[in-house]
């Protein structure tokens, strides 16, 4: 075992930017294909809904998700190819094709699996994360990672302020209600899982909900300061890894997907070592 820390120790040292980059983002991508929704997952699935996207609209209207469900082992080869590729990339083969064909597979991916699903959950940071790797300048590399910086604010900004917009944030009993209505099963079967306990304790105690869910909105909106200053970056890091995981664990909503992006919180200076 003390190898193998002994290795990765080596590697996040030498490693560049962009190799680090691709290395969570396997991790990442490779979490969502175990979890079951892979492109091989929607084979034979016949019914979608592209939205008002005209990004889904693009790729549906060409065909290309239709034709990937239709044979399952273009699917398979092509949930192994968004693994295999950026384990090269973050093993220092970095060429652009790689990097090209990386982004278009994730985005394709992206508009395929919440199309079939019908359900967006608006997570596609994984997509946008490879963006700054595409350009051969170094000037417009560190651009699009500013750009992204802003996207990633505006996102959980954005997301704040709707909520406060929403007649549901001055209920009381919202956010215990919500718990109650996405478990609902679980109680009824009696699951003793200690998740559930916890649900279970907040439905009794329904101004605990209401002030985690009123604390994480007002971070969400702080955000906005954002856009003035870069001295809170860290701060939001920490909330946004920290939002995640809670969220995950009282809403069941995976953070996989909006985790490696974050990082870009970190340094806004530079792309690479």
């Amino acid at each position: 075992m003390n190898k193998y820390i002994h290795i990765l120790k080596f590697y996040f040292r030498s490693a560049s930017t962009e190799q680090l980059v691709y290395f969570f983002l396997t991790i990442e991508t490779l979490t969502i294909l175990l979890s079951g929704v892979g492109f091989h997952s929607l084979f034979h699935t016949p019914f979608f809904n592209i939205g008002i996207d005209p990004i889904f609209a693009f790729f549906f209207s060409l065909g290309i998700p239709q034709f990937i469900v239709a044979h399952q082992w273009l699917g398979i080869a092509l949930d192994g190819l968004m693994i295999f590729i950026p384990v090269c990339i973050a093993m220092g083969y970095s060429k652009r094709i790689l990097k090209i064909s990386v982004f278009f597979m994730l985005l394709i991916y992206y508009c395929t699996l919440t199309g079939y699903l019908g359900h967006r959950n608006f997570q596609s940071g994984f997509v946008f994360v490879t963006l700054p790797f595409l350009f051969r300048s170094k000037e417009s590399s560190i651009f699009m990672k500013s750009i992204l910086r802003y996207w990633i604010l505006f996102f959980y900004f954005s997301a704040g302020l709707f909520k406060i917009m929403s007649a549901e944030f001055y209920r009381v009993d919202y956010f215990s209600q919500t718990i109650a209505d996405q478990f609902l099963p679980y109680f009824a079967e009696q699951n003793l899982h200690w998740r559930t306990s916890l649900h279970l304790w907040i439905l009794t105690h329904p101004g605990v909900g209401y002030f985690l869910y009123t604390a994480a909105t007002l971070l969400e909106t702080s955000l906005f300061l954002g856009f003035f200053t870069r001295k809170f970056d860290k701060y939001y890091l920490i909330f946004i890894i920290s939002f995640h995981g809670i969220s995950w664990i009282l809403l069941d909503i995976a953070p996989w997907g909006q985790l490696t992006i974050v990082f870009y919180l970190l340094n806004t200076s530079k792309i690479d070592k």
